[in-house]
């Protein structure tokens, strides 16, 4: 059952000595390599040219300006003026608070800059960004199934879990799940049909489809999802058990798991959020072997190149 799959869960992926990483940071890790590794093969299907090079710059000056962008909207909005009292706690990342809306702004902060730097589109690009977007979606929910955050409404389905601690000891459901399997895979699968037509769709088609599409889900779980409790609900409010608002994600409230910790909620779906990174020692990052790691794995399954022409064709040429 998917109670029992639950408990046999750990937040923690590897401790090994002062080293400790998190499901939830792998998440985030990864997620950000499928992103990058779909936005390559599918601008090579669409007959692009954009070099190995200019697209790992693209991803990591998004991933850069979605962190700095979560942070700062986290600590300015919802911080209550405790960073400002600690203006060094701005920088304990790993001690929570993220924002989804700081997180998205910077994000295509970051991608505008890079995009500019490079004389690349920007709206292409984040087309070809969308595209890949839910399979990090899918990670950064499922990375909050097994840290017991964000969880549902008590019901009595069969496939119920009790998440313990502040969700009490009823069945509720695993809102999480539900969200990893629309806003992740089944968006994933609609954008991937729509990307292989052929003419290719107008620019920006891919962008809406995904703000669209993430917002009719977000928009349908929310039926069954406990809001943050620094949210709370819009219209009314409950002090039933059975309808309690959910704590926020970043607070201090122990993990369900004994000596762990009470990490982020939902990758770039929510407001207040822990993200916990791998805590490895910095070291010097080569991203012309990122990017040729990107091109193996690109070429693992083989491409063919496109007619020459298709470029020309492409409403979604690069300018």
């Amino acid at each position: 059952m998917l109670n029992d799959f639950y408990h046999m869960l750990n937040p923690v992926a590897i401790s090994a000595g002062p080293i400790t990483i998190y499901w939830y940071g792998l998440a985030y890790v990864v997620g950000a390599l499928l992103t990058a590794v779909v936005m390559y093969r599918t601008q090579r299907r669409w007959g692009f040219n954009i070099t190995i090079d200019d697209l790992t710059s693209v991803v990591v000056g998004v991933v850069f300006g979605l962190i700095i962008g979560a942070r700062l909207f986290y600590v300015v909005f919802y911080g209550d003026g405790y960073y400002w009292a600690h203006p060094l706690e701005i920088f304990a990342t790993n001690e929570g608070g993220m924002s989804f809306h700081g997180g998205l702004v910077g994000g295509i902060i970051g991608g505008i800059i890079v995009c500019r730097m490079y004389k690349l589109d920007a709206w292409t690009l984040a087309d070809l960004a969308v595209i890949g977007a839910p399979l990090a979606l899918c990670l950064g929910r499922c990375a909050n199934f097994v840290n017991g955050e964000l969880w549902g409404k008590p019901t009595d389905l069969p496939w119920g879990v009790v998440f313990g601690g502040t969700a009490g000891d009823m069945p509720r459901h695993p809102s999480q799940l539900y969200e990893a399997f629309l806003e992740g895979i089944v968006l994933f699968c609609i954008l991937q049909v729509l990307s292989r037509k052929k003419p290719l769709l107008p620019q920006g088609t891919f962008m809406g489809v995904f703000v669209m599409g993430y917002g009719i889900v977000r928009f349908l779980v929310e039926f069954v999802r406990v809001p943050d409790a620094q949210l709370g609900y819009l219209l009314g409010s409950s002090s039933s058990p059975d309808t309690a608002i959910a704590p926020s994600a970043s607070t201090s409230t122990p993990n369900r798991h004994k000596g762990g910790r009470h990490l982020c909620g939902g990758l770039l779906g929510n407001d207040d959020r822990t993200v916990t990174f791998p805590q490895i020692k910095p070291a010097k990052i080569n991203l012309s072997l990122f990017g040729r790691f990107l091109e193996r794995l690109s070429d693992c399954e083989g491409f063919r190149s496109l007619h020459n022409g298709c470029a020309r064709r492409c409403p979604h040429r690069l300018v």
